[in-house]
């Protein structure tokens, strides 16, 4: 076959990919090709940090995908947590023979030296961990840290010691290319591992795929990395690491960091052209809450109480309350740690559900920062929350800890001194001892809850009912 006669004949037509003569070739060009695609098809998961606004707005989502993906690499690991990942692996592809096998060779020969070879093959590795980064899902973005750490490292080892210009395909949808066009200037970071290449034609060639849906749009990233500003998050070249050697591809970090600097048309093709800069958290405009820990502890955080009005999580409520501001909030998180553990599930359930309103000035009216933006904020601090958690029940179980502490860790009630501090502290900052807005109620049972008032007055009319009652029925 006249492998050179055939190339260049079939260079004007965009739909003939290679030309290949040896079919271990054209299985390997195969089975590139389509890990290509399916990462120019992937979501683009993103926040944008816009410089000037408080950490309070619009800038929420980007501070604490940036502080959680700091804590997670922070954290230490235990057997355990490999344990339940693949368990729970295990169980998701339980009908998948061909996954099950590869969830067997993981759990046998993972070693931390193969992070990236086993990301780049196209097995339930690359699938479930995209898929927990996506959708933020942070229980299994924790158990997956051991190997996030791990490919962080081999990035790291690896670091690209010269500026690179490097290009992704992706579709993106219209709304999305939208905040992108009304983003420039300002920086973005990427939620999840960033795969690009050095191969501009490469990268275009993808995107002349046939039958693309019409509410989505074409895009190249066109970007300029500098390894002086992957100061935290590091990219590599990892042909050497990569189940695909022969492809020139350009792995950034988790929470990788990029200006946006422009968004065009390409006349040529009609493709979108996103032009970006690979920048450093010293950025000056990022500096004021990147810094370090303490400036993420200085986002606002308020205490708010739980009626205990139902055993359901989702037919509970807060209690009406302006709330109490947490002046420490770093040791209120060490101390309440375990209690915080239940009250964060509960309050997960409430959010999904529509029963998280916090209400304005202690009336029963909704807050009017009670937004889809505002709950996704909450949302962001949850997981920074349980983040912590999670960091902090680490240091209470590691090895040499006392029953006490892995107890602790475990959600076994903390001493009664605790709560007083607690409770002195909430009566020393509200001058109407209110607690909360909260009253004791005690049930037929014996049961102490404590509850809002409306509720309160339930519980005591339905007691003094049963009282009435079982009085009426000893007369008779």
């Amino acid at each position: 076959m006249d492998e050179t006669g055939n190339r260049e004949w079939s260079k004007k037509y965009t739909k003939v990919k290679d030309v290949v003569t040896e079919l271990d070739t054209l299985i390997y060009r195969i089975e590139v090709d389509h890990k290509i695609q399916k990462i120019i098809e992937q979501p683009l998961s993103i926040n944008i940090f816009t410089a000037g606004k408080s950490t309070d707005d619009v800038n929420g989502k980007f501070v604490y995908s940036q502080v959680l993906i700091d804590c997670l690499l922070r954290l230490k690991t235990i057997p355990e947590d490999a344990k339940e990942l693949i368990q729970i692996l295990k169980q998701a592809y339980e009908d998948n023979r061909f996954e099950s096998s590869n969830i067997q060779e993981f759990r046998k020969k993972y070693s931390s030296d193969q992070a990236v070879w086993w990301y780049t093959r196209d097995t339930f590795f690359y699938k479930a961990l995209n898929a927990v980064l996506r959708t933020e899902n942070i229980h299994m973005i924790f158990l997956f840290r051991t190997y996030i750490f791990d490919i962080q490292r081999q990035l790291k080892t690896h670091q690209a010691k010269k500026p690179l210009r490097v290009y992704r395909g992706q579709v993106i949808s219209i709304d999305e290319l939208k905040t992108l066009q009304n983003s420039c200037g300002q920086f973005i970071s990427v939620n999840s591992f960033f795969s690009t290449s050095t191969n501009d034609e490469r990268a275009r060639s993808f995107l002349n795929a046939p039958n693309t849906p019409e509410n989505l749009e074409k895009v190249l990233f066109d970007i300029v990395a500098n390894p002086k500003a992957a100061t935290t998050k590091p990219f590599a070249d990892i042909r050497t690491l990569s189940e695909f050697p022969g492809e020139s591809e350009i792995l950034f970090m988790i929470g990788s960091i990029f200006r946006l600097n422009s968004v065009n048309r390409s006349a040529k093709d009609q493709i979108w052209i996103i032009e970006m800069t690979l920048c450093s958290e010293n950025e000056h405009d990022l500096q004021e809450v990147l810094i370090n820990e303490q400036n993420w502890f200085r986002i606002h955080y308020k205490l708010y109480f739980l009626c205990e009005c139902s055993h359901e999580p989702n037919q509970m409520h807060v209690a009406p309350h302006e709330g109490y501001l947490i002046r420490m909030p770093r040791d209120f998180v060490v101390q309440y740690a375990p209690y915080l553990r239940t009250t964060l599930n509960i309050v997960r359930i409430m959010l999904s559900s529509g029963r998280f309103v916090l209400s304005k000035n202690g009336s029963a009216l909704p807050s009017e920062f009670n937004t889809p933006e505002e709950k996704e904020t909450i949302k962001q601090q949850l997981n920074l929350v349980e983040a912590l958690i999670n960091k902090f029940d680490n240091k209470r179980t590691r090895p040499g800890s006392s029953m006490a502490d892995v107890e602790k860790s475990r959600g076994v009630p903390l001493q009664e001194v605790e709560l007083s501090e607690l409770e002195t502290y909430l009566e020393l900052a509200d001058n109407q001892c209110t607690l909360g807005n909260l009253c004791r109620a005690i049930t037929v049972n014996g049961f102490v809850l404590w509850v809002c008032l409306e509720h309160y007055n339930n519980i005591s009319f339905n007691n003094e009912m049963r009282k009435y009652i079982k009085d009426f029925l000893a007369m008779a």
